[in-house]
This record gives C-alpha cells, sequence and structure tokens, in this order.
C-alpha cells in the first residue's frame, strides 16, 4: 500500500511538472513561424486561440481555432467565421517550444526573424495579400535553397 502511494504520489508530480513545463512555454507559440516539410513551405501566424497557415502553392490562407491540452495542440477549422467543426482534432504532439523553434511529432516551425511583411499583417490588414504573397514567395525560394 505504501508502495501505491509513493507511485501516486510520484505521477501526480510528474503530471504537474510536464503541464507547467508547456504552460509556461505557451508564450513562445505566439507569432510568425514557417515550416518546410516534403518539400512544401508553409507559414503561419499564431495568437493566443487562432492559427493562420498560407501556402504560395494553394495561394490561401485557412484559420483553426487551437487549444493545447498536455503535451499536444488540437485544432478547429474556421472558414467566413463559421467554425464548421466544432469539435477539435488532434493537430501534432509538441516535442519540444522555446522562443525560435517548435518541434513536433509532424513538423517543425522556425519563428520567422526580421521578416518585413509577414502573415500577422495580413490578418491585421497592414498589408494586403498580393503584398504578402510576393514576399512570402520570396522566403520560400531563400529557404528552400538553404534547406537542401
Amino acid at each position: 500500500m505504501r508502495k501505491l502511494k509513493y507511485l501516486i504520489i510520484v505521477l501526480i508530480f510528474v503530471s504537474c511538472h510536464t503541464n507547467e513545463k508547456y504552460a509556461k512555454s505557451l508564450q513562445h507559440i505566439e507569432g510568425d513561424w514557417y515550416s518546410i516539410k516534403n518539400g512544401t513551405y508553409l507559414e503561419y501566424y499564431i495568437d493566443k486561440n487562432t492559427m493562420y497557415t498560407y501556402s504560395a502553392y494553394a495561394n490561401n490562407i485557412n484559420k483553426y481555432d487551437y487549444k493545447i491540452s498536455n503535451d499536444s495542440i488540437y485544432v478547429s477549422y474556421i472558414d467566413d467565421g463559421i467554425n464548421y467543426r466544432e469539435a477539435y482534432k488532434f493537430y501534432s504532439k509538441i516535442i519540444d517550444i522555446d522562443s525560435m523553434k517548435t518541434v513536433m511529432t509532424t513538423r517543425e516551425l522556425n519563428k520567422l526573424k526580421n521578416a518585413v511583411v509577414t502573415l500577422k499583417m495580413v490578418i491585421n490588414k497592414e498589408v494586403d495579400l498580393k503584398t504578402y504573397e510576393s514576399a512570402c514567395i520570396k522566403r520560400e525560394k531563400e529557404k528552400m535553397v538553404k534547406d537542401n
């Protein structure tokens, strides 16, 4: 019985420590990011509750509500302000997260540094989509050459 109590205390401590680790790191996930996976370049803007993705190839912005639970990200797709999938679906497990890189099981996000025009600026209507698209394609070409 004593061993069982000890095991329960250890499990609670480990669980709380894991939750604290991700709770403290969540501030790092907000901002403009990019990822390259299987030769595909995507840009992201993530704020407190919403994740936006942009693909120059598809030339569209997707919007998702997201939530983080323990070490996993769950998303719910939104189109024209309507949440078509009310239930959140598993997106990826977070392996590591800091201010410059977020590593997940499905992809790695890298913080956009020194970008003059970003997806956040399109979302906030500070620049038009065409201006952003041009800047995004230029970044894509530069980053794809570096990573190959």
